[in-house]
């Protein structure tokens, strides 16, 4: 991930504030459950072979479009 910007800099301490924010994201590792499966061969994401917690996000983001 990078920032596109630094203008977040604290003023006390001389530092960026998103710097220790994306030093905590770099450490940071998704649950597997949170995996996009890609059909085997394919570029295509097929909903039905999505864990139940990615596909239920996938159908709240629909309902949102």
């Amino acid at each position: 991930m990078t920032q596109a910007s630094n203008d977040a800099t604290s003023h006390k301490s001389g530092t960026s504030a998103s710097d220790a924010t994306l030093s905590r994201q770099a450490n940071y590792q998704w649950p597997s459950d949170t995996d996009i499966i890609i059909f085997p061969g394919t570029n295509k994401v097929l909903l039905t072979i999505q864990t139940p917690l990615m596909q239920l996000i996938f159908h709240d983001a629909f309902e949102h479009l």
